[in-house]
């Protein structure tokens, strides 16, 4: 196998704007890849912050449920230094008004400058109201003011909340909104991650994959977004020594991605939608269901990492224990363990594809689960694997045979 993969000067180029080429190195293989900056982005959402940055248009970027605004984020920064901003970021967490003013007096007005407000949707109405003259008083003085406004990135927005936290920056500063989605199923921007890596990845141009793998990569629900994709294919590459990789061998060295659209081996499946709408609280995607349900599994979402009942979650939605019990095998074909079960699982599950380094014996107490053998029963229930045996598929550096 080999040991070290780096990109030739042709794969370097792959568009990202005239950023220069700084890449990173990622350990989580048998040796060091060279990466290139920005390449988990696509190339259309690329384009499009260009354009608006370009423009000096104020953002408002706030992420969909799943999405990853880390690479945004890092993008973002590095094409406003690329047009010779300087860039600030505030945290909401300090004095914003006392930040801003002292801001205000170091400004030049002949100086391009990026003003990043982060997780301003977590300000109160009143503490927005107490930054708009900072702002109004910053836009009239500085022509060339660059302003961001980014969401908590692990929220499910509805667009009434986002016209909340815009509708005085609007006013203001004429802020466009700009939404991340989730990889999942996003076909396009899947396929041509996937050719972005192989031509970073494969071991010799002849090097393919077969259609019905790439059909099972398209199909996945990629919680680990485009990280998680682009690390799956180099791993796909780098492990087979066949010229067309199909399923067979794809199995053996992503069995959970290969095997998350059947039932072959007899496992439970997970209902993937049901438990990502209780993960993040999504009341809309919840609305089919009764709403004493509703209330249920919003709650669950909340509480599922401690020990909750069917009798507190009962309680909750202001319905007899019984009554809650039949709704939810009326509506859900599910018992409330079963339920409570599946979202503990797919939270592990997440948690170890976009954090393979995570400790088994810490994973299983934050999931809400008591007992380490009962955790590990039930992953292999639903996954058709142990834990230990789920996370080497992510990151074989870490291959111990031990719980650790």
């Amino acid at each position: 196998m080999k040991t070290e993969n780096r990109l030739s000067d042709t794969q370097h180029s792959i568009p990202a704007g005239n950023i220069p080429f700084n890449g990173y190195e990622h350990r989580g293989y048998a040796g060091v890849h060279h990466i290139p900056e920005f390449i988990f982005l696509p190339s259309a959402l690329r384009g499009k912050i260009d354009l608006l940055l370009s423009a000096g248009t104020p953002l408002l970027l706030s992420g969909e449920p799943g999405a990853d605004l880390s690479e945004v984020m890092a993008y973002i920064r590095a094409r406003l230094l690329a047009l010779q901003h300087t860039y600030l970021e505030l945290s909401p967490d300090n004095d914003l008004g006392t930040q801003l003013a002292a801001i205000a007096d170091d400004l030049c007005s002949h100086q391009a400058q990026a003003l990043c407000f982060l997780d301003f949707d977590t300000l109160t109405e009143s503490r927005r109201q107490d930054i708009l003259p900072y702002v109004r008083q910053m836009r009239d003085r500085h022509e060339r003011l660059q302003w961001l406004f980014c969401l908590h990135a692990q929220q499910p927005y509805s667009q009434a909340v986002l016209a909340q936290s815009a509708v005085d920056l609007v006013s203001e500063l004429g802020v466009e909104m700009l939404s991340i989605p989730a990889l999942k199923g996003r076909t396009q921007d899947i396929n041509e991650l996937i050719h972005s890596a192989s031509l970073a990845y494969r071991q010799s141009a002849r090097q393919t994959l077969h259609p019905d793998v790439l059909k099972r990569l398209q199909q996945y629900d990629w919680p680990g977004n485009v990280r998680q994709l682009w690390h799956s294919i180099a791993r796909l590459l780098m492990l087979s020594d066949e010229t067309e990789i199909d399923l067979r061998q794809a199995g053996r060295i992503l069995p959970h991605i290969m095997t998350a659209s059947t039932a072959g081996d007899g496992r439970r499946l997970i209902n993937r939608a049901l438990c990502d709408a209780i993960l993040h609280r999504d009341n809309q995607a919840l609305q089919q269901f009764h709403p004493s349900v509703i209330k249920a599994l919003m709650y669950l979402g909340e509480h599922f990492q401690r020990e909750v009942t069917l009798i507190e979650l009962a309680e909750n939605a202001h319905i007899s224990p019984s009554h809650l019990s039949y709704l939810l095998k009326n509506s859900l074909r599910l018992s409330f363990k079963q339920i409570l079960n599946q979202v503990r699982i797919f939270y592990a599950c997440q948690r170890l594809e976009c954090h393979p380094m995570s400790r088994i014996t810490n994973l299983y107490l934050d999931c809400g689960y008591g007992d380490l053998s009962h955790f590990e029963k039930m992953f292999k229930r639903y996954t058709g694997l142990t834990p230990i045996e789920f996370r080497k598929q992510f990151n074989p550096a870490v291959l111990r045979d031990e719980t650790g």
